[in-house]
């Protein structure tokens, strides 16, 4: 039995207090079951049956995938873009019935230039996000339309190379259709 019981919030948040934190969580998600939900709420066995469950029945408006996400901003001054991140690989099949959009922070140094974030595969751009912002802010594109099983990857560039494009982070977000 995986019941989610975090026990006490201590005084200091640290990365070991997290990362226990986010391991009891997804023991208890993964072993969902009448016996591990608390016993006022509802029974395990009524909110998910095995197969049962479509993702718009668990009322999420959006499924975010992280991409990228630096421990501090990094910036690029290149125009025909810095990759960052590891490759995702995607696989279509695995999310069903699902809308897709790109996500990313960004900033440019100065509002005469753009800064852009551009999902990709190996030979093409499957959908980018742009600001003139000299403050980051999160921007997010229209409905992509994504590629069949490939590795996808993230770069960042500015239109001109005077002015550094920041970049805090990326993400796929994606909406039940």
């Amino acid at each position: 039995m995986s019941q989610f019981d975090p026990g006490p919030i201590p005084t200091e948040v640290t990365p070991s207090y997290l990362r226990r934190l986010l391991l009891i969580l997804a023991d208890a998600i993964n072993h969902i079951d009448a016996s591990n939900i608390h016993p006022k709420g509802i029974a395990g066995d009524k909110l998910i049956q095995l197969g049962s469950t479509s993702l718009k029945r668990l009322t999420w408006t959006e499924w975010p995938i992280a991409l990228v996400l630096p421990a501090a901003t990094v910036a690029t001054t290149s125009t025909t873009g810095t990759d960052y991140g590891p490759l995702l690989a995607w696989s279509p099949t695995k999310f069903p019935g699902m809308t897709w959009y790109l996500e990313a922070t960004l900033a440019i140094a100065n509002a005469a230039a753009t800064a852009t974030c551009e999902l990709r595969t190996a030979t093409a751009v499957v959908g980018s996000v742009s600001t003139q912002s000299t403050a980051l802010i999160r921007v997010r594109s229209t409905a992509l339309v994504m590629p069949s099983a490939q590795d996808l990857s993230v770069r960042v560039r500015t239109s001109d190379s005077a002015y550094a494009a920041s970049f805090a982070g990326a993400r796929l977000i994606g909406v039940p259709s």
